[in-house]
């Protein structure tokens, strides 16, 4: 069974038994995953009116202690009929949405993207790519910056790599690390 956790002011509240219609979808190209579901909340029961997720809130879901997905609340849709509809999208999310305004000059790929991830707040992973990166990022979105660095190297080399983001960390592997 997978269970459905909120995380809210530095609490974590399992809400499986108050949620319903779990859809969980991804995106290679947005390099995130969407997460939504329906919470039943009555507005006139005294004893749950304690918690109503709010945006910006985390969500975790959760199988036999293996996570599946950690986000955070986005977007939620209230019909006022018992039961409110809330999407939430993983931390790749994040890369998908903040601009870089940054030049890099003769720095190896994956130095260059471990800097990047790190002056915006986001810890990075990333295998050993040594070939070299000279190029202004300005305006462009993480993700995008991000891939394209990975697809010089790619061109440069011949080898492939995956950028994928778990929990609150970007990884960037070669393929054939991968299981």
């Amino acid at each position: 069974m997978i269970e459905v956790i909120i995380r809210s002011k530095g609490n974590h509240f399992i809400v499986t038994q108050r949620s319903g219609s779990l859809n969980r979808s991804d995106n290679i190209e947005g390099l995130g995953q969407e997460v939504s579901f329906d919470y039943v909340f009555n507005r006139h029961d005294r004893y749950t009116r304690d918690l109503r997720p709010e945006l910006g809130d985390g969500v975790i879901l959760r199988e036999d202690n293996t996570e599946l997905f950690e986000g955070t609340l986005t977007a939620f849709s209230d019909n006022y009929a018992g039961a409110i509809t809330y999407t939430a999208f993983d931390h790749g999310h994040i890369l998908a949405k903040n601009q870089c305004y940054i030049q890099f000059s003769d720095i190896a790929t994956d130095v260059a993207i471990t800097h990047l991830c790190k002056c915006h707040g986001i810890e990075a992973n990333c295998c050993s790519i040594p070939e070299k990166v000279n190029k202004n990022y300005y305006g462009d979105t993480l993700a995008d910056a991000i891939k394209d660095m990975i697809g010089m190297a790619t061109f440069a080399t011949g080898k492939k790599y995956r950028l994928e983001v778990r929990g609150q960390k970007v990884f960037v592997e070669e393929y054939k690390d991968l299981e």
